[in-house]
């Protein structure tokens, strides 16, 4: 799948419509914080999702892309709302707005919808599992130079 997911011996609904799986014990840790060894190696794991779209009905870039358009004042009055450095942040992202419009944002990757350090499983040295991906879909992965090519496969 691009990452290191446990397998799913069992899904399905209970009879109230509840969604369950059942996932395989991957020996690992969670950790709260992230290291720049850890943070390695999550880029590598992020890495391993470009092109592969598990779901493109389910697309995270298009969400975000609707609620930035459809929420956008709704969205800055609550950032402006979350204490003293709310205001800044509602104004920075203002700017970041009104400098570069509407953005398309790629797709076509796949994109975890959860992915953080409490979904993560370590082991010495690798990541063993990744794990709560029910909020899997397509989507664009992050990437801090947009303008460097990106790299294919592990």
């Amino acid at each position: 799948m691009g990452c290191p997911t446990p397998a799913w011996p069992a899904v399905g609904a209970t009879a109230d419509g509840f969604g369950y799986r059942i996932q395989e014990f991957v020996p690992g840790h969670s950790r709260n914080q992230v290291t720049a060894t850890r943070a390695r190696l999550l880029i590598t794991v992020l890495e391993r999702h470009a092109g592969i779209d598990p779901d493109p009905q389910h697309c995270w870039s298009r969400f975000v892309r609707e609620q930035v358009t459809g929420r956008r004042d709704e969205l800055l009055r609550a950032a402006a709302e979350r204490g003293p450095t709310g205001q800044p942040l509602a104004d920075a992202c203002e700017r970041l707005l009104a400098a570069h419009g509407t953005v398309a944002l790629p797709t076509g990757g796949l994109v975890h919808g959860d992915f953080r350090p409490g979904n993560i499983l370590f082991q010495p040295g690798r990541v063993s599992g990744v794990i709560d991906i029910e909020a899997l879909g397509s989507g664009s992965r992050s990437r801090a130079d947009p303008s460097r090519p990106r790299r294919r496969g592990p």
